[in-house]
């Protein structure tokens, strides 16, 4: 009876304001995942969130001094396998855009 290897799963998703840097950002993650020659699954397109931000005209703080804006999140998943340090590594120093948030975990 052999047991398989189980194989380690790291999640990056992307996050920002613009749908077309998280485009770009996931675009160029992959072309190095396939420099590596690494298997991944996605980009997933989660559903965008919307965030609500006040913004006070005076400092009297009155329903009528107080603008609000929506901004859109868009998040971007992908999955790779098999990635050790040095992929990691190379992966973190992608080019990627400043309005990106980035989150890695091993799952």
């Amino acid at each position: 009876m052999s047991l398989k290897k189980k194989s380690v799963k790291t999640r990056f998703a992307l996050s920002g304001m613009d749908a077309k840097s998280v485009d770009k950002g996931i675009s160029s993650i992959i072309q190095v995942v396939k420099l590596l020659d690494k298997p991944y699954k996605g980009p997933v397109c989660l559903p965008t969130k919307v965030g609500d931000l006040e913004i006070r005209k005076s400092d009297k703080y009155t329903h009528l001094n107080v603008i609000h804006k929506a901004i859109p999140i868009h998040k971007r998943v992908i999955d790779i396998s098999d990635l050790n340090e040095e992929d990691i590594q190379a992966l973190i120093q992608t080019e990627l855009p400043s309005t990106l948030a980035i989150a890695i975990v091993n799952l």
